[in-house]
């Protein structure tokens, strides 16, 4: 079982659609996927069509209470963990709790054997919630925004995946780059691109980069995958290739 951790402390990178969309992908192809949001935004649970708040368990009372991981089965070919707002209370009540960061490692470990992917949408911030993504996760997957915004912050980013292997993870690996949100008509989105590449080429996987396209809006809207939305839609061949490169961790 291979878990991937979609992170980036920066918000607006596209974790959410990207975990839904190559879930999505993964499965199409046969995997066994199951979803995970560690998001108090719950962004990725209102994607599987549940409002978050109808929800009587969520990933909060795995991560407080020690709680079996609440499923809901076979939503667009998956299974998902939903969340909801109560996460943004975890650091708060798992202050001076006994092994904070690794509670959804301990969770996933009956896991192992029904799924052949999890993938685990993270929240755009450092706290306990991305401290147990990290720590349970076999690979870091890296989005970032073609934008001042993208690279903010990512000396400290790559410090924090740093320091999860240090506390808990040392098997931790990087499952590269996605450069997202790309516009070619903008220049500044170009210029971006080339400074991920400098800094990151040689060191992690670089990704083919996922365009600007309304298409997104229109998926998200119907809370459906991109591909279900548009079938024609020129990102999917991209999806398709990061989905390639997955398979082969």
């Amino acid at each position: 079982m291979r878990i991937i951790a979609l992170f980036n402390q920066a918000g607006g990178q596209a974790k959410t659609t990207l975990t839904f969309n190559l879930g999505y992908h993964l499965a199409d192809k046969g995997h066994k996927i199951l979803l995970i949001d560690l998001d108090g935004q719950a962004s990725l649970t209102k994607q599987s069509g549940v409002h978050p708040r109808e929800l009587k368990s969520t990933i909060y009372q795995t991560l407080l209470e020690g709680h079996p991981i609440p499923i809901l089965r076979n939503i667009h070919g998956m299974d998902w963990v939903p969340a909801n707002g109560d996460l943004y209370g975890l650091d708060l009540k798992l202050a001076g709790k006994n092994k904070p960061g690794f509670r959804l490692r301990t969770a996933l470990k009956s896991a192992a054997k029904y799924y052949d992917y999890v993938l685990i949408d993270c929240p755009p911030n450092l706290g306990m919630a991305s401290a147990n993504a990290l720590i349970a996760a076999t690979h870091v997957l890296i989005p970032i925004e073609t934008a001042e915004k993208g690279l903010e912050g990512v000396e400290e980013l790559l410090a924090t995946i740093d320091y999860a292997a240090k506390m808990g993870n040392p098997g931790i690996r990087s499952a590269g780059i996605i450069p997202t949100k790309y516009d070619v008509r903008e220049s500044i989105c170009k210029e971006y691109f080339v400074k991920i590449e400098k800094f990151f080429g040689g060191v992690m996987t670089i990704h083919p980069v996922i365009p600007s396209r309304t298409d997104f809006k229109h998926a998200w809207a119907a809370r459906v995958p991109l591909v279900q939305c548009n079938p024609n839609s020129d990102v999917i061949p991209l999806f398709k290739k990061v989905v390639e490169s997955l398979e082969k961790l």
